[in-house]
């Protein structure tokens, strides 16, 4: 019963197609497309390895939905790492799902059984660090490894399930 009314929420709130829809969108080249860009930023200097600030993080955010009004492609190197950073943190946040009363008993045969109850809060949201990305790199290239090795016939496992 706790297992099925959970189980409506995730598939009812927006929050998880929310979520999915901004980690696509933020993550349009992927690592494989991320670190050389992160490399020649580092090397030329235009990006520091040092933590965005709050005002890098927000410039972003604006620059990322007024591209995406104009359905503009167009991106600069630090905006794609840190759009990248940012769909990263997406992935890895913790959501929480409160049901204030559990179990509810209705004493009345004529009541009508009513939607739950329930609060989401989205913790762990902490930005990533650009430090990090070649450490993604390295963890993305293992999982393909180890996907290649243990699925081989790559014809029938190129289907992406939504």
């Amino acid at each position: 019963a706790l297992r099925d009314c959970i189980a409506d929420i995730v598939l009812k709130e927006p929050l998880f197609s929310r979520l999915k829809q901004c980690q696509r969108m933020l993550d349009s080249l992927d690592i494989e497309g991320i670190l050389p860009l992160y490399k020649r930023a580092v090397e030329s200097g235009s990006l520091a390895n040092v933590q965005p600030s709050i005002g890098d993080w927000l410039t972003t955010v604006t620059d990322f939905l007024h591209r995406t009004e104009r359905a503009d492609s167009t991106v600069a190197d630090k905006q794609a790492i840190l759009e990248f950073l940012i769909s990263t943190t997406l992935k890895d946040v913790s959501v929480l799902i409160t049901l204030p009363e559990w179990p509810v008993h209705k004493t009345s045969l004529d009541s009508v059984p009513t939607e739950p109850q329930y609060a989401i809060a989205v913790i762990d949201s902490d930005p990533k660090k650009l430090a990090k990305i070649p450490d993604y790199f390295s963890k993305d290239e293992k999982i393909v490894k180890h996907y290649l090795k243990h699925c081989p016939d790559l014809d029938s496992q190129r289907q992406c399930i939504d």
